[in-house]
């Protein structure tokens, strides 16, 4: 069984991999939730990820446990993700971009993605 549940513009996820559940449910569980009544805003601390989207249904924030400062932020790492469009794409041509995806990490560098 997993555990889907919706926010605004995202997605929580905390799936169980094994007979007993993942250490993240079995943590909530005894926290006291019940993952199938608990709110989105009580699951968070639990989830393993968090995506956001935007109107386009496009990543923009990607928030992964294990992935950041466990002093800061709660060991929580937040990617962010942008994207731009080429201003004077040629029609037609194959040899040419028209979506370039830049990717910032939890530590601030960023990487700009092959263009699409």
């Amino acid at each position: 069984m997993s555990y889907f549940g919706t926010m605004q513009y995202g997605t929580l996820r905390t799936a169980e991999n094994t007979e007993n559940g993942t250490v993240e449910s079995r943590r909530a569980t005894a926290a006291g939730l019940n993952l199938a009544t608990a709110t989105n805003s009580a699951v968070a601390p639990f989830a393993t990820d968090f995506f956001a989207y935007d109107a386009q249904n496009r990543v923009i924030r990607h928030d992964v446990q294990g992935a950041g400062c466990s002093s800061c932020t709660g060991g929580i790492g937040t990617f962010t993700y942008s994207y731009a469009q080429n201003p004077k794409p040629v029609l037609g041509s194959n040899l040419d971009w028209r979506t370039k995806t830049t990717e910032t990490r939890p530590d601030g560098t960023t990487i700009g993605a092959q263009p699409s």
